[in-house]
């Protein structure tokens, strides 16, 4: 009998599992900047090195992303609101 058989021994009850951690953003709205959204997945999302296109050659990796992101936070009960927010204010124009 070895050593490690004392502490791991099959007749011994596991512990019982822990309880399901609960998400705290669950049925709450989430705001997303849906321009910074577009432009992250439009640089990360590559296959290959190339962007996702169509048969068309029109690039869809942000709509890829959006897609699937949007389906992660509705699975976890967050309820995503995209915004648009129009044309930049003036103190960006300079950047």
């Amino acid at each position: 009998m070895s050593f490690l058989h004392l502490f791991f021994n099959k007749s011994t009850p596991s512990p019982p599992p822990a309880p399901p951690r609960q998400n705290p953003t669950a049925g709450r709205k989430i705001a997303i900047d849906a321009s910074m959204s577009i432009y992250q997945f439009l640089i990360a999302v590559r296959q290959d090195g190339n962007m996702l296109q169509n048969e068309a050659g029109e690039t869809t990796s942000h709509l890829m992303g959006m897609f699937y992101r949007t389906i992660r936070m509705i699975e976890n009960g967050i309820k995503p609101v995209y915004v648009f927010d129009g044309k930049p204010p003036d103190l960006k124009s300079a950047e």
